[in-house]
């Protein structure tokens, strides 16, 4: 091989992840470089939205009043401290707020076929603290994400795009990441990037569970069925933070 040649070296990790690595002179500096080739990590990151629990899901008018203001109530949570909730009934928006009164989260609910209310609609999340600064927004479907969220640092500067979808098998609806997945260095250029998409496994389980009226005691039926879930497809790409690419891996 000669000195300054414009080549490289394709390395594979785990059999799955192809490594492009330029070929320098000295063998030092091609070890050095396999080898934080090595580090490289292909587990794919999870949900990438904050999440909290939806207190309001059943009535909460029974709950102690703090305040109230022309619009809505502020409601103590029961057993829950740290937080408190506030609703606007007739616009159906709820916020979810800090003792300091910084909101958390806010977005609009609806009432569903179960007599439960769902978030639904679009939600914001905040990075905790003072500033109220956005940490990911999307939409809510029914309880579930759905469409496109979006996710930031506590600079504004966006981290990660989730893409979310419905399907229906047999008359039955089903959410889960579906689309691009996509995140970002604080700089703003993009660190990884992929594609999601649905797949039926009939060897997985669907549960219900059911209460029986007379004893109250609960039973978890399974049935066995094409229940759809996400998975990694094609090919996923893996950024430096200088934009070069990294890696890239071949999903099945």
């Amino acid at each position: 091989m000669t000195g300054g040649a414009n080549r490289g070296l394709s390395f594979f990790y785990n059999w799955r992840v192809r490594v492009q690595i330029p070929i320098f002179r000295g063998m030092k500096t091609v070890y050095t470089i396999i080898l934080t080739a090595l580090l490289l990590t292909t587990s794919l990151a999870v949900k990438a939205q904050m999440e909290y629990p939806f207190y309001a899901a059943d009535d909460v008018f029974d709950w102690e009043m703090i305040r109230k203001d022309s619009l809505g109530v502020y409601l103590a949570i029961p057993n829950i401290e740290d937080k408190i909730v506030y609703i606007n009934r007739e616009k159906k928006l709820y916020r979810l707020l800090d003792r300091t009164n910084n909101v958390l989260e806010e977005g609009t609910y609806k009432l569903t076929q179960e007599k439960k209310n769902a978030r639904h609609g679009l939600w914001k999340v905040y990075h905790e603290g003072p500033g109220q600064k956005l940490r990911s927004k999307g939409y809510y479907e029914d309880g579930k994400f759905v469409g496109v969220w979006e996710n930031y640092y506590p600079s504004g500067k966006i981290k990660a795009m989730v893409s979310y979808t419905l399907t229906e098998v047999k008359g039955k609806k089903y959410y889960d990441q579906a689309g691009t997945y996509r995140e970002y260095f604080e700089s703003g250029n993009v660190k990884l990037e992929g594609f999601y998409k649905m797949s039926l496994d009939t060897n997985m389980k669907d549960a219900i569970y059911v209460v029986d009226p007379k004893t109250k005691k609960g039973t978890v039926l399974e049935s066995k069925g094409e229940i759809p879930h996400a998975r990694p497809s094609g090919t996923w790409y893996y950024y430096k933070e200088n934009g070069e690419l990294l890696a890239t891996e071949d999903k099945e």
